[in-house]
């Protein structure tokens, strides 16, 4: 059996989608809704969470653990016969309009700033985050699959 794992902020609600746990569990998915934050890559800690021991066995092996980035894009590149050429990124810290945005593959960070409203005086960029991210050129930071957003902060 397949089990979906599911973030509280997805905003998914029983009202909003009556029936959604039945029908998923007549395709043979078992919906599990999860706190709303995780850390990134700790698929085996989901399983641990959802599954308790067995998680261990055969039923974590069995089980996939999608985000829901990488559900949005599969089931359009699945529906709408696309190629996946879009990331979904967010553009936060010191700039006029934190935004999550998404922006084709290939894009310029200073293109995803100026989305963002721009900074408002001198600052420093850091690819994916401050804690496990790495600061980027500006002038030369582009989006690619591994991109999950920047962190801009003052200078100084």
């Amino acid at each position: 059996m397949a089990r979906m794992y599911c973030s509280a902020s997805l905003s998914i609600s029983r009202s909003e989608t009556p029936g959604l746990a039945a029908r998923a569990q007549r395709q043979g998915v078992t919906l599990v809704r999860l706190p709303d934050r995780y850390p990134l890559g700790y698929e085996k800690l989901l399983k641990r969470e959802v599954l308790g021991p067995a998680a261990d066995g055969e039923a974590g092996d069995t089980t996939l653990v999608l985000n829901a980035e990488t559900v949005r894009n599969l089931s359009w590149a699945v529906r709408r016969a696309w190629p996946l050429c879009s990331k979904l990124i967010t553009v936060a810290g010191a700039v006029r309009q934190p935004v999550t945005l998404s922006v084709p593959l290939g894009i310029s960070f200073a293109d995803c700033l100026t989305l963002a409203g721009g900074a408002p005086g001198a600052y420093a960029v850091w690819r994916n985050g401050a804690l496990s991210g790495q600061r980027v050129n500006a002038d030369t930071a582009w989006v690619d699959a591994a991109t999950l957003g920047y962190l801009v902060l003052p200078a100084g």
